[in-house]
């Protein structure tokens, strides 16, 4: 099945969002890597920049098996826990399998802010803008349109390939 992940850091060399795209390895074939973007922080209390990124993921893994390997990720490079909103190393997030509807009681994919946070839309625009969200029927970039501004959202020189 193919992913499409986000990754996102306060870390502002980068090294976090590249440990995780080697480690991200081990569970399949990294088939596409965004642009590094920096964002302004968005529904967070941290007040420091994010680096976001997205990458298309193919795996043999189910997604409740690829939400634990994300999960032990983020443990290994020092997330301390998730959902806090709090400034991080790093933080990955399943956005889309393909054109799959999954919910559980700890993960739902599409994700349920897909359609309303420019730093998952934009990167993964780059990548997969025609994906289709399955549960809006609309495409990245249409889902990008309808959020209007996405200011706050610029693309550094930082390369994970």
């Amino acid at each position: 099945m193919r992913y499409a992940i986000s990754l996102g850091s306060n870390d502002k060399s980068g090294e976090y969002l590249k440990k995780a795209i080697d480690a991200l390895k081990k569970s399949g074939e990294i088939e596409k890597v965004s642009p590094v973007y920096e964002t302004e922080p968005f529904e967070t209390p941290c007040t420091e920049n994010f680096l976001n990124a997205c990458i298309i993921l193919k795996t043999g893994m189910r997604p409740a098996e690829l939400l634990d390997f994300t999960q032990g990720i983020e443990r290994s490079l020092g997330r301390t826990s998730k959902g806090d909103k709090a400034c991080r190393t790093i933080d990955i997030d399943i956005l889309l399998a393909m054109d799959t509807i999954f919910f559980s009681r700890d993960l739902r994919i599409p994700h349920p802010e897909l359609h309303r946070r420019g730093f998952f839309l934009v990167p993964l625009s780059d990548i997969a803008g025609g994906w289709i969200d399955p549960l809006t029927g609309k495409s990245i970039n249409e889902l990008i349109e309808d959020i209007g501004e996405t200011g706050g959202i610029w693309k550094t020189g930082i390369s994970l390939e």
